[in-house]
């Protein structure tokens, strides 16, 4: 009988699926994502610091509080980043390394530096669960900042991988990055566009 660990990253793996939906004057409740043939039409406004817009996407019946997985959407129009995606990617990695030195991440991405992938494993300091995350990091036109797609998954935490579970976990990265890469960023980046403006 697998273990829970493997179930849930099988699960992921192995359907993961995204759609957006094309629409004019788009709201977070019309570009829904669509993991493993279900739809994450659960969206909230997530707080966040200045000249960043959040909108995190969690299945029907689980909460903001205790999901296993979950899709965000983040604008950031901050001057310090501009539209350099890997600007924000180092600001993601310096917050990852003082909550978790031990996370370990990769940073890949085309050479004009305007798409770049980091993905990552991590854990709260209680170890109660890991969490797997990929990010789809864009620039925008001239002035419009980065545009992100965050894919995450929760999983019981394991001390020691055993090389089957580490297989699960490669499995996992591979499907994501591979679903975020195709991943149709146009309704988003106009959802966010308009949304940051309405709510400045």
């Amino acid at each position: 009988m697998k273990s829970l660990f493997s179930r849930v990253l099988l699960s992921v793996a192995g359907t993961l699926l995204i759609v957006s939906v094309q629409a004019e004057g788009l709201k977070p409740n019309e570009v829904v994502p669509v993991l493993g043939g279900e739809a994450y039409s659960k969206v909230a406004r997530v707080s966040s610091e200045p000249g960043v817009l959040v909108y995190r996407y969690v299945r029907e019946n689980e909460t903001f509080e205790d999901w296993t997985t979950a899709a965000t959407y983040i604008l950031f129009r901050q001057p310090e980043v501009g539209d350099r995606p890997k600007s924000v990617a180092a600001g993601i990695v310096s917050g990852l390394q003082s909550i978790n030195p031990q996370a370990q991440y990769n940073l890949t991405g085309n050479e004009a530096g305007t798409k770049v992938f980091l993905d990552f494993l991590t854990w709260p300091v209680d170890k109660e669960f890991m969490e797997y995350n990929v990010y789809r990091l864009e620039a925008g036109a001239s002035g419009e900042g980065v545009y992100a797609l965050q894919i995450s998954v929760k999983f019981p935490y394991v001390a020691n991988m055993s090389e089957s579970q580490l297989k699960e976990v490669v499995s996992l990265r591979n499907a994501l990055i591979k679903q975020t890469d195709q991943y149709n960023m146009k309704s988003v980046k106009k959802m966010l566009s308009d949304r940051y403006s309405a709510v400045k």
